[in-house]
């Protein structure tokens, strides 16, 4: 119990910091990152295509203060030089979430409760998520695109305090929603590899009972923490997080240019540690991660470094590092382009270099995102110079 002290101590230091400074920003008390259910909900908003749609969920919302939406999005990947492996795989995830805000949702003090419940499931025999490994790869190249059937993601309370300059989320609450977050993080809308998203440098465990909270530190830097059931499982929630006593804690200080451009301008440095598992054998971990973005609002660019480091083997990567950008056209039309390189934790694994090229194009409320990966010296098959991905991804909101 000593180890959950810690972030706990860090939480409560920060609100204490925070209370003491005064100054007036924008945003209102959510944190989370650019995969949470408000920024999900608040990017997807089409009002041309399905305008009778969206004119009754806006009558919902204005009567009961509910905010709702449905998405089904797929992947496809095809993989040169498979070998043995699978050189064809697909995925589809279907998902219902929402809001319900029924304390002053007209203020920057609310109450808020969130739900997503999922549904990931395979075309073929094996996923995009577990493609890599097949043909000696050393990275997840379809990220969240498994075949885990269904899964409860999100259901948790946040409440917004002091005047929106803290958030507080408690339930099953996704631990990459208060860490380590970016606004490319999002694999269903951006890059898929998830050298690009979370990264693979953090022992990210799933969906679980949590406290998370984040906050304003003066006008321009802010913290994160929370404290994460270690052994959390999406498609198996339980309440008894404290038979065992392992947990997965993390704490990120950062720097942004205002409260409201929290995930655009992005320079945070943070720590995490996740307690040793006994039943699913694995391993004390802990480790740091950085990150650095910035928004150019004249051109649309936003470049891109991000990294860390990892010890004790709980992570897939032991040290990483990723650069690029991203280019908006249009209104929600993306261009992206990723460079990594890793060392992996297995010590039988080499060093890998992966990259990956996307193109969203939006029509509406529909998505088509082509992709194309391509790694260099695969960590399994040093004898393989370079294997290349083409990926073909649709997504689908109302």
């Amino acid at each position: 119990m000593k180890s959950t002290l810690i972030p706990l101590a860090a939480i409560s230091g920060a609100l204490l910091l925070n209370s003491l400074a005064h100054a007036e920003t924008a945003g209102g008390g959510d944190f989370g990152s650019p995969t949470s259910i408000e920024n999900t909900l608040a990017d997807d908003d089409y009002p041309t295509r399905l305008k009778r749609w969206n004119d009754l969920k806006k009558k919902v919302e204005e009567k009961t203060a509910l905010h709702y939406s449905f998405e089904y999005s797929s992947l496809a990947q095809g993989y040169t030089d498979a070998g043995a492996g699978e050189d064809f795989t697909a995925s589809g995830i279907a998902r219902f979430y929402g809001t319900w805000t029924p304390f002053n949702h007209q203020q920057k003090n609310w109450g808020r409760f969130s739900f997503r419940i999922d549904n990931r499931h395979r075309y073929t025999d094996v996923a995009p998520q577990n493609a890599g490994f097949t043909v000696g790869q050393s990275s997840i190249n379809g990220s969240l695109y498994s075949g885990r059937e269904w899964g409860l993601v999100n259901l948790q309370w946040t409440q917004s305090l002091l005047d929106g300059r803290v958030g507080v989320s408690v339930g099953f609450v996704p631990a990459d929603d208060y860490f380590h977050a970016y606004a490319l993080a999002n694999p269903l809308t951006h890059f898929s590899n998830l050298a690009f998203t979370t990264g693979g440098v953090v022992s990210v465990p799933d969906s679980g009972m949590a406290i998370a909270g984040a906050g304003m530190l003066g006008e321009n830097f802010y913290f994160k923490a929370g404290i994460h059931d270690a052994n959390g499982s999406a498609s198996d929630p339980t309440l008894d997080v404290f038979s065992d006593g392992e947990f997965y804690k993390n704490l990120e200080i950062g720097w942004t240019s205002e409260q409201a451009r929290l995930y655009l301008d992005n320079a945070h440095l943070g720590v995490w540690h996740s307690d040793r598992r006994d039943a699913a054998g694995v391993p004390e971990s802990w480790g740091v991660a950085f990150n650095w973005s910035h928004y150019c609002d004249e051109g649309r660019w936003m470049p891109f470094v991000r990294g860390g480091w990892s010890d004790g083997g709980g992570a897939l990567y032991e040290k990483l590092i990723s650069a690029g950008l991203s280019k908006q056209f249009r209104e929600k039309d993306v261009f992206g382009l990723g460079l990594s390189w890793s060392e992996p934790s297995d010590p039988l694994a080499g060093q890998q270099w992966s990259n990956e090229l996307f193109y969203r194009v939006q029509l509406e409320n529909l998505a088509i995102t082509p992709s194309v990966q391509m790694i260099v010296n695969p960590s399994y098959r040093p004898d393989q110079d370079v294997m290349f991905i083409a990926g073909l991804r649709a997504r689908i909101v109302f």
